[in-house]
């Protein structure tokens, strides 16, 4: 856990000192990703009830594995606040679409590189199957840099969409692809079945828009200071599960 970035980022000019927060409903918040990394902060938050300290009415916290699906449920209004790879709001922006950043709670890759029998290094995966969640996702994209920085030809991998990060690392182990990126604590399957790291990318401490905090720009312009208490209640779910090691392992538990 001490390699994991767990600091939150705040990102928009607009979050002044004291900013009011808005009498409205309540916020409902939905996550990506079954992955401690990014997304402790907000499963602290709601368990702490730290929402409600910073003077929001928390309503449900729910998991959609899918990026398409949770900016889907962003635009439609069925939840406020969306913790996803920022990919996933990036895409709706750039099609001109009610989506904007407004906050990150990790900003580098979190990926342990694993290699299949008879692969030595990046270069090697060329002519070979590499595993995505999906076409176009955070898992996709990064591995695109990634390559493109190692010098490996991307338009000689073919890549697999295996799903989520269970189903990624069964796609590896079974053999049917011959790379697969885990964040903690999945990499640790792999070392227990004897493969070893062949890109650490944690220590490499890559900068990447990982995990963001996204809404709809129309809601934001008007919920300033409701955005704003999100992002401290989330930085102090962070803060307090580094500083409560034990209360965040139980919580992994309930989560993972």
């Amino acid at each position: 856990m001490n390699r994991l970035v767990l600091a939150l980022t705040g990102l928009v000019a607009i979050f002044s000192t004291n900013l009011p927060i808005e009498a409205q409903e309540k916020i409902d918040f939905a996550y990506s990703a079954i992955d401690p990394a990014g997304f402790t902060g907000l499963w602290m938050a709601s368990q702490k009830n730290f929402f409600e300290q910073y003077g929001i009415s928390q309503g449900k916290v729910v998991y959609i594995p899918s990026s398409s699906v949770i900016t889907a449920s962003l635009l439609s209004g069925e939840v406020s606040v969306a913790l996803a790879q920022a990919t996933a709001p990036m895409a709706i922006r750039a099609r001109g679409g009610d989506a904007i950043i407004f906050g990150a709670t990790e900003n580098l890759l979190p990926y342990y590189i694993f290699l299949g029998p008879g692969l030595k290094s990046l270069k090697d995966i060329e002519g070979k199957r590499a595993s995505i969640s999906r076409v176009g996702s955070g898992s996709h994209t990064s591995l695109l840099a990634l390559f493109k920085q190692a010098g490996v030809d991307a338009k000689k991998v073919t890549f697999i969409a295996s799903g989520d990060m269970s189903a990624r690392l069964a796609a590896f182990s079974t053999g049917a692809v011959d790379l697969v990126g885990l964040p903690p604590p999945y990499h640790l399957r792999l070392l227990d079945k004897g493969y070893k790291i062949s890109v650490n990318l944690l220590d490499d401490h890559v900068p990447w828009a990982q995990v963001v905090l996204a809404s709809r720009e129309s809601w934001l312009e008007s919920n300033a200071g409701t955005a704003k208490a999100v992002l401290e209640a989330v930085a102090e779910g962070n803060y307090y599960a580094l500083t409560h090691p034990d209360e965040a392992k139980a919580l992994w538990k309930r989560y993972l």
